[in-house]
């Protein structure tokens, strides 16, 4: 059993009371789709409800549209999802990596060198 009192979780006696519900309720359908986070290419919220009610997925990730639309696709796949789902977007450039009118930051070794050269303070 997992020790759900420590790092990294940190859970008081309420929250593990919570967590340890939510999985003993949980259907074995619910429990195999919360390992997979398919790539969401579905926009009407019909293809939405079924499929979320179909494969019962643990996380969405939808390519960059405008923010919008994902705004609206993320509110309805989460108004669907019995357990709350993990969003997840390909962020490592900025909010363009989800929302076309997002903004571009820069990659990884661009941030890497400007931290190297003192022109990026974080």
């Amino acid at each position: 059993m997992i020790d759900l009192s420590t790092n990294p979780f940190n859970l008081n006696d309420e929250q593990i009371q919570k967590v340890t519900k939510i999985c003993n309720d949980m259907t074995l359908d619910e429990k195999i789709g919360q390992i997979f986070c398919p790539i969401g290419n579905v926009q009407d919220e019909k293809e939405i409800d079924e499929f979320i009610q179909k494969y019962k997925p643990g996380a969405m990730m939808y390519r960059p549209l405008p923010s919008k639309e994902i705004k609206r696709i993320h509110h309805r796949l989460q108004s669907q999802s019995k357990i709350p789902l993990l969003l997840a977007a390909n962020l490592e450039s900025g909010g363009n990596g989800i929302c076309l009118d997002g903004t571009y930051f820069a990659r990884q070794m661009s941030v890497a060198l400007l931290i190297k050269k003192n022109l990026l303070m974080i």
